[in-house]
């Protein structure tokens, strides 16, 4: 930025961007008008829109009036810093879901039983929105859940036949491969499955493929209400 870009201006509303927490924005702002020092960190935006996290101290200089004249900043980038805390954070995600699913085995006694306490356990144990499992018939080019754990009002129930057709993840699932969709309302065009988890309030889901002597047999299905849950425990798709 030049100097007569930001002369007379907040920073916080300069630099802010897309996933600027608003919640740091306000204690900066309710710092200020307490005229207190504080540290905190803020993910910040190039004038370009390159995303950079930085760590604030900032203290204010008061006028013999108890006004302020300015303030000291010291501040530090910690964008890798970040990037490595994101990479453990997926990490501990990933141990969390295998020992979810180990602890369930163990304690089942039955195909069915492993199945619905699995998903049960997962959806209970990282707090999501909805955890499913699906059946493909590729003969007729349908769908059915063999196993949910979901809210009450989810379309989604065991036992009913979908159509293929309004699964989107199966083109994607078809290359036995995850397929990740880190945020529905980006999407310019739902797909039916698409469109009922968003009147459910789900925001991102992750689908991972269920594979028998190297075919598609179904998918796991990870849904969350927000855009960033669990945005590292799977890679590709949108």
């Amino acid at each position: 930025f030049t100097l007569s870009e930001v002369k007379g201006k907040d920073p916080t509303e300069i630099l802010r961007g897309p996933d600027t927490d608003p919640e740091t924005i306000e204690l900066i702002k309710d710092r200020k008008e307490r005229k207190v020092s504080f540290h905190t960190d803020i993910l910040n935006y190039h004038k370009f829109g390159q995303p950079v996290w930085l760590s604030l101290n900032v203290t204010p200089i008061l006028d013999k009036n108890g006004d302020i004249e300015q303030y000291i900043n010291i501040g530090a980038e910690i964008s890798e810093q970040k990037r490595h805390e994101e990479k453990l954070k997926a990490v501990a995600d990933r141990l969390k879901l295998v020992n979810a699913v180990d602890q369930v085995i163990i304690s089942a006694t039955s195909f069915t039983e492993t199945i619905d306490f699995t998903i049960k356990k997962l959806y209970e144990l990282l707090d999501i929105s909805r955890v499913s499992m699906v059946i493909f018939n590729f003969d007729d080019d349908t769908l059915t859940p063999f196993s949910v754990s979901s809210n009450p009002d989810s379309v989604l129930k065991k036992g009913i036949v979908l159509p293929m057709s309004d699964f989107h993840g199966v083109v994607y699932l078809k290359k036995l491969k995850n397929y990740l969709v880190h945020d529905l309302s980006k999407k310019t065009k739902l797909s039916g499955s698409d469109a009922e988890l968003v009147k459910e309030g789900i925001n991102s889901y992750l689908l991972v493929p269920l594979i028998a002597n190297n075919e598609l047999m179904g998918s796991v299905n990870i849904c969350s209400d927000t855009n960033g849950n669990i945005s590292t425990l799977g890679r590709g798709g949108s």
